[in-house]
């Protein structure tokens, strides 16, 4: 049913209940917003911030509950997210839309240097990038996800 992707973790054999709790809006909504908070931190030198940060996307897929409605597209990233696991695919594949993550990981790295030595135009642009490629990918899986249910 499921399958490990290339970086060891299996999203796809997670609980239901995770799924059904991170399905929740409001945790996909705030996952993006933390990316500025998380930059913020960064370039600013604010490790209680950083810290907290990090502490929230750890715990942020359980900390909502179960929403009583998912016809919304925050709630379809997480619902195709699982399904694409669920398939077989992986994080990082050489077929579209996975391939997208290829230019997430060093777009991201290069985000979080430019934050570091605080560069302002290439830590905003960079985010901005960052949260794009996010976009695109989970935006791809959702309409995916919702052909296949229309079939």
């Amino acid at each position: 049913m499921t399958q490990s992707d290339s970086t060891g973790s299996v999203p796809g054999s997670f609980p239901d209940w995770f799924w059904a709790r991170h399905s929740n809006p409001w945790s996909g909504g705030s996952r993006f917003a933390a990316m500025p908070l998380l930059l913020y931190a960064i370039y600013h030198r604010r490790p209680r911030l950083l810290a907290a940060v990090i502490g929230f996307l750890l715990i942020n897929p359980i900390l909502f509950p179960e929403p009583e409605r998912t016809d919304n597209w925050l709630s379809e990233v997480v619902l195709a997210e699982r399904w694409w696991y669920e398939q077989g695919h992986t994080t990082f594949e050489p077929r579209f839309p996975s391939s997208i993550n290829y230019l997430s990981v060093p777009t991201l790295l290069v985000t979080l240097y430019a934050a570091l030595r605080r560069r302002p135009r290439l830590t905003t642009v960079g985010g901005l990038l960052t949260i794009g490629l996010k976009v695109w990918f989970v935006d791809s899986l959702v309409r995916r996800y919702r052909i296949y249910n229309c079939q």
